[in-house]
């Protein structure tokens, strides 16, 4: 069975006024909701070893392992460039207020039990190991990342969602149809003034007419030649 989708807390559910010092995932903080998201994806592999699902023990723990790692990197990157927040004391869903070197400690933690799981649950360990820097030049960077975005499920990259899936086939079928109505209004526009006709008067290009279209006037036959059908009373390309 596929995993589950990781509920966010709703933002109804941040306090009003929002406690100083303190950090909820419902009220925007992506390091609480990376906590909830390690969690229930922990969870989740340990439900489908259990039930002998290999497949959704794999994935789920190769999640919780990747956003761990993400987390940790996350914090690190914001540290340098000074933008991280010290002193926080951050609201988890699962397991109470935890101060910030606790909470990085218990993500840690479930980071290596999920590495555990992922190897136990007939994962390769070499892809949790592949390159991993915060500068999107590692294998699991979009999992890494993932929480910041919002997304509850690691993904591989390159391995668009359904959404990124229909935006682009949109796009391409958006992109025929400008170039089709680009070449209609091509076929379309009046030819040059001919300065060498005397009236100076505008010569449209006639239109293409397909086999077995109507000619005469302002189409010329793609293929064959302008006859009339004189029980049709029309002209007719043959």
């Amino acid at each position: 069975m596929p995993l589950l989708a990781y509920a966010d807390d709703s933002p109804s559910k941040c306090p009003r006024p929002a406690p100083k010092g303190q950090a909820y995932e419902a009220c925007g903080s992506a390091t609480a909701r990376a906590a909830n998201v390690i969690h229930f994806r922990l969870d989740a592999s340990l439900e489908g070893q259990k039930r002998a699902d290999k497949r959704v023990c794999i994935k789920a723990a190769h999640s919780a392992f990747a956003l761990a790692k993400g987390i940790a990197l996350f914090r690190d990157d914001q540290v340098q460039k000074h933008k991280w927040t010290k002193g926080v004391t951050y609201h988890t869903r699962y397991d109470g207020d935890l101060a910030e070197e606790a909470l990085f400690a218990l993500m840690a933690d479930e980071g290596k039990r999920a590495e555990i799981l992922y190897g136990k649950c007939g994962g390769d360990p070499v892809n949790l190991h592949l390159p991993d820097t915060i500068d999107g030049t590692g294998y699991l960077y979009e999992e890494m990342r993932a929480f910041k975005y919002g997304d509850p499920a690691a993904r591989p990259r390159g391995e668009l969602t359904i959404g990124q899936q229909r935006a682009a086939a949109e796009a391409q079928q958006r992109a025929a149809r400008e170039a089709q109505h680009a070449q209609d209004a091509q076929d379309n526009a009046p030819a040059d003034s001919d300065s060498g006709s005397g009236g100076g008067e505008s010569k449209k290009k006639k239109r293409c007419a397909p086999s077995g279209g109507r000619c005469g006037g302002d189409a010329d036959c793609c293929h064959g030649s302008c006859v009339t059908n004189t029980k049709r009373n029309l002209d007719l390309c043959n």
